[in-house]
């Protein structure tokens, strides 16, 4: 059961739970929501309003995914993405920072983020030496209004969807709003906790992405390859302080950082990797 208080925007949620049920009449793993007595979705109890839904089996899936967990959270997504291409614009929009924010202006407060760590730390001299390569080129991205935009869930996240056996059995949590699809693929194709902590983490990344794009054939390539670049302005954009180093390897800082490192040097090979899935899609089997 979701309560809702009055300082919520109680609108909005009834679009959510609408979007939710549209979503689960089209056969994805949605949690059934159970109407009042008034056919209504959401009841009143006072000042609030109550939402009562089925519990979907399952857990979130652990970070970092697996190869496996990956192509099942890719298929639901891109099933998800495919059934609300048709669903009416929501008013809730997605604020997109990392179309207007200004990449020098973030590249100049890493570097003195980074260079009052000292030379000797080396995790914050490898990121400063990868902002300086690959930073500048994140300034010349994508026409942002050239790509895909539609409903989309808005908070599509590991900790909203319920997995057993790496199966996608619940997808909950729904914002709806409107959206880039790349700005969606990006939150949970390159999560930080699973670039950041598997050495192996493109693995899961292009199984992820194959298996959207079967479930959504329909979706540009340009629409998958910026999501990289999104992913990387997201982290440039919202650079953390740094944390003590004594802090853990899995601290928020520490997965920021790394997690953006990882994601700078690899774009050039996410691109490739995704051209040539394209190329082996048009090529049928």
């Amino acid at each position: 059961m979701t309560q809702y208080l009055p300082t919520h925007d109680l609108e909005q949620a009834r679009v959510a739970a609408d979007m939710a049920e549209f979503c689960r009449a089209a056969e994805l793993p949605v949690p059934r929501i159970h109407p009042d007595t008034d056919g209504q979705i959401l009841s009143a109890a006072g000042e609030m309003l109550l939402e009562v839904s089925d519990e979907p089996p399952g857990t979130p899936p652990t970070a970092p995914v697996s190869v496996a967990s990956a192509e099942h959270i890719g298929h639901t997504l891109g099933r998800t993405h495919r059934v609300l291409a048709s669903y009416p614009l929501p008013r809730a929009t997605r604020p997109t920072r990392w179309t207007v924010g200004d990449v020098l202006r973030s590249l100049r407060r890493w570097e003195r983020t980074l260079s009052q760590l000292g030379p000797g730390n080396r995790p914050a001299r490898e990121l400063l030496n990868a902002l300086r390569q690959h930073g500048p080129g994140l300034a010349a991205e994508p026409a942002w209004d050239d790509l895909t935009r539609h409903a989309v869930h808005g908070e599509f996240t590991r900790t909203n969807l319920k997995a057993v056996c790496d199966a996608i059995q619940g997808v909950v949590g729904f914002r709806a709003q409107e959206a880039h699809l790349s700005w969606e693929l990006s939150r949970i194709a390159y999560e930080p906790q699973n670039v950041a902590r598997d050495p192996q983490w493109m693995r899961p990344v292009l199984a992820f992405f194959r298996s959207y794009w079967s479930a959504n054939p329909t979706l540009p390539l340009e629409d998958l390859t910026a999501s990289a670049r999104i992913a990387s302005l997201r982290l440039l954009h919202a650079a953390p302080r740094p944390w003590p180093a004594h802090q853990p390897a899995a601290a928020p800082w520490h997965l920021h950082t790394e997690a953006l490192r990882r994601l700078l040097v690899s774009i050039d090979a996410i691109d490739s990797a995704l051209m040539k899935m394209a190329t082996t899609r048009e090529r049928g089997p």
